[in-house]
């Protein structure tokens, strides 16, 4: 799976902007871990 460089910027986005609902943490990390080569568990 490959990100573009806007939506990579966007997830660590909202990961670093504090408090977020668990749902949509969960959500970004498993994006971002499998652009970069690592299955989901």
């Amino acid at each position: 799976m490959q990100l573009s460089s806007e939506d990579g910027v966007r997830l660590q986005t909202l990961l670093s902007g504090g408090a977020q609902p668990v749902r949509s943490t969960l959500r970004a990390l498993t994006l971002i871990q499998m652009a970069q080569g690592v299955s989901a568990a």
